[in-house]
């Protein structure tokens, strides 16, 4: 199906506004036509509702980037059947339109497959990117390449990168392409995952997805190094074989940063525009654990990127950047402090795995940008999307 096609279909849907009244909220259809992209870099912060987007900037005394960007919204990120929601689901409903069940991926509510953005952007020939600040199989990733019932099915998901052929992609989890992977103990989703836990046996299905890989002329590449100094076209660069720890544990600033760079490099020399999905989950899992330290470290390190995204598209003057959370980690509020000293103490509401369902902001700036507003629920983020692309 040819874009403009694609794009006809979807003009011809309904899109539901929301205009204030003395009454609360009514519908509107009166949205003004909307400005052309052509690029998307869509940026996903796991488990950021409010809190844990002000707390970094108080503590070093300048707002993030995000409270820069021209415009923002509030956004629904309930999933259909639950309060509690789930990067998965929200992801799947903000990248294909369709609102789902908890922990579904790229799947509508009757476990159909959906059509997601990096999908429609390949039947309209854009160069298609992700860059992961840790693994490959992260759930605000997988939903934009996979069709499965949870974020735990690794092996589908993995092969599902073969299937799509992604122009660049970079992150972590080589392991996961060429081994199945137990691990003694679970996974807590915690500040940081012991990869010295981890068994490795042959994968269920038998394949190697790193010769599949290579055998469609992709470039593979380990380790910061050789990714940084790769000029292919078509790249898997992997940042480390199974996960990265946090910035208290090791990893440094740079390797998002950088991962982030030679993703805009590369995607940025192709003549049809591109989409690029930058996930991070770092915040979500400090988030989680209630450490407020680690939280706004890795905050700053996000800012690093957002920052690196809204420069090239400031150059370029064709770019939409949006940034948006995912389901708030664990009730975070901020207590007490005294913001001119660049002090904050928090508490959480939910301490442990626990996402609530609050209201995430979303902000974006370049061509586009002006229609994100209000309020929303996540898959009425999706047309928005679509027709800033369109040509």
């Amino acid at each position: 199906m040819k874009r403009r096609d694609t794009l006809k279909i979807l003009a011809s849907l309904p899109m539901i506004g929301w205009a204030q009244t003395q009454n609360g909220f009514a519908a509107t259809n009166d949205k003004p036509a909307i400005k052309k992209a052509r690029n998307l870099i869509l940026i996903s912060a796991d488990g950021m509702g409010a809190c844990q987007w002000q707390a970094p900037g108080i503590i070093r005394k300048s707002p993030l980037s995000v409270f820069g960007m021209e415009h923002c919204c509030l956004v629904d990120t309930l999933p259909l059947n639950k309060i509690n929601g789930d990067a998965p689901s929200h992801c799947t409903a903000l990248g294909s339109g369709v609102a789902t069940n908890s922990g579904f991926v790229g799947l509508d509510p009757n476990g159909k497959p959906v059509k997601n953005l990096m999908e429609y952007a390949k039947e309209w020939g854009m160069a298609r990117g992700i860059v992961s600040a840790n693994s490959l199989v992260e759930g605000s990733i997988v939903p934009f390449v996979a069709h499965v019932r949870n974020r735990m099915m690794v092996e589908p998901i993995t092969a599902a990168y073969v299937e799509d052929e992604f122009d660049v992609v970079l992150g972590a989890g080589k392991n996961y392409f060429t081994h199945k992977v137990t691990m003694d103990a679970p996974q807590t989703g915690v500040a940081c995952e012991d990869d010295s836990t981890a068994n490795l046996s042959p994968r269920q299905d038998g394949r190697n997805l790193i010769d599949e890989l290579k055998q469609k002329g992709y470039a593979i590449e380990e380790g910061m190094d050789n990714i940084m100094r790769s000029n292919a076209k078509r790249l898997f660069g992997f940042s480390a074989p199974m996960t990265l720890p946090n910035l208290m544990q090791g990893r440094t600033e740079d390797v998002f940063v950088n991962l982030t760079e030679k993703a805009l490099e590369l995607l940025g020399a192709h003549s049809n525009g591109f989409m690029l999905m930058i996930g991070d989950m770092y915040v979500d899992r400090a988030s989680h654990d209630g450490n407020l330290d680690l939280l706004c470290k890795e905050a700053l390190n996000l800012d690093q990127v957002v920052r690196l995204a809204l420069d090239f598209a400031k150059k370029d003057g064709n770019t939409l950047v949006v940034v948006v959370g995912t389901p708030e980690a664990s009730g975070m509020t901020l207590t007490h402090g005294n913001p001119s000293e660049g002090k904050v103490e928090a508490k959480w509401n939910e301490p442990g795995m626990i996402h609530t369902g609050i209201m995430v902001p979303c902000f974006a700036q370049g061509p586009g940008a002006e229609h994100f507003k209000g309020s929303v629920c996540n898959h009425e983020l999706f047309p928005i999307l679509m027709k800033a692309l369109e040509k």
